[in-house]
């Protein structure tokens, strides 16, 4: 029997001149962008700021998704001409280190976004009368996993902290009424119109625009017609 175990493909070295003047290009039609949903993460917010800086905001696209892996393989299988696909991830996403050595075949890092998280807040829905104060034996926050340890306190309160897929999707959860309150970020809270009650700041993060062997491809076309 014939083993055969992955291997890493060669490692794309661009000046961050050749990968702005390349995504400019007339050769790239599209920039799709797979962001995790629903729209208000801090990784969508991150994904449109570096679409903004390089200037490709008249062909952008943005496809939100409802995990980092989903955005991996529907930038895997973008294959359509001219078309680059990004992924998009987080430095303190849980599994970053899963998704990296899962895909040996993609480029997780070509592009990075420095940003201030958009403020991160425990938030209740208008209707709620919870606080801080409250009795919170019954009380569910929902958060997403990274920033779960800034709640973890709340546990020896009795407070029961459920999982979701993404700061917006907590506050999702929390604006219907399936938890009482959320870990989540400004953006979302206005969306759902969420009430704050302690706001954890807003620092500073680095976030990976990721692409596919057939996005080099495409780059590398457009580079070379510079």
């Amino acid at each position: 029997m014939s083993i055969v175990l992955p291997r890493f493909l060669p490692a794309p070295v661009w000046s961050a001149v050749d990968k702005e003047s390349s995504l400019r290009s007339n050769r790239v039609k599209r920039v799709v962008s797979y962001v995790l949903g629903p729209s208000g993460t801090n990784i969508e917010q991150a994904a449109m700021m570096w679409h903004k800086a390089m200037g490709v905001e008249g062909k952008s696209e943005f496809v939100l998704c409802d995990l980092p892996e989903t955005a991996v393989r529907m930038a895997l299988a973008l294959k359509l001409r001219g078309t680059l696909g990004v992924f998009w991830t987080c430095a303190v996403f849980a599994r970053e280190f899963k998704m990296f050595f899962s895909n040996p075949e993609a480029f997780p890092f070509f592009f990075q976004q420095e940003m201030l998280l958009d403020e991160m807040q425990l938030a209740v829905s208008g209707r709620n009368g919870f606080s801080l104060s409250s009795n919170l034996a019954t009380v569910k926050v929902a958060t997403h996993i990274s920033p779960s340890p800034l709640v973890e306190s709340l546990r020896q309160f009795g407070v029961a902290i459920v999982d979701a897929s993404s700061n917006a999707e907590a506050a999702r959860m929390c604006a219907s009424g399936e938890v009482d309150a959320c870990m989540t970020t400004e953006a979302a809270r206005r969306i759902h119109m969420l009430k704050k009650i302690h706001s954890f700041g807003s620092p500073n993060m680095i976030f990976f625009g990721g692409i596919t062997p057939h996005g080099l491809r495409v780059l590398e076309g457009a580079r070379s017609s510079a």
